[in-house]
């Protein structure tokens, strides 16, 4: 979805405008990745306390990571501020509406499946 919105923003914009864009959502799914990839560590069997402090530190080094490309690429007088965040919102609504869209069948009231 990000590439698509880069490439849609590019021809209608600005290059410049299009890459502000791949990198607000490469920014996004780096933090993404890094979450996703660190939650996968946790073991079966883990104390319920040291898997959500787990949990929070990876959520914390995923923002400082984001925030700190994000600070990176605002200094960057090359990228226009707004369409990287654009790219950036971009790419988490399209995260955010595959998780939502993910799991079990529905059933007709629209409730999932326990």
């Amino acid at each position: 979805m990000t590439g698509g919105l880069g490439l849609v923003t590019a021809i209608a914009s600005s290059g410049r405008a299009g890459a502000a864009v791949l990198v607000g959502g490469g920014i996004s799914m780096l933090g993404s990745a890094y979450l996703g990839i660190a939650l996968f560590k946790v073991r079966p069997g883990i104390e319920p306390g040291k898997m959500i402090w787990d949990v929070f530190l990876s959520w914390a080094i995923k923002l400082g990571l984001v925030m700190s490309l994000l600070l990176i690429a605002f200094t960057s007088r090359q990228l226009p501020p707004a369409f990287l965040m654009a790219g950036l919102c971009g790419a988490l609504v399209a995260s955010w509406l595959a998780m939502s869209t993910a799991g079990p069948d529905r059933t007709e009231s629209g409730r999932r499946d326990t």
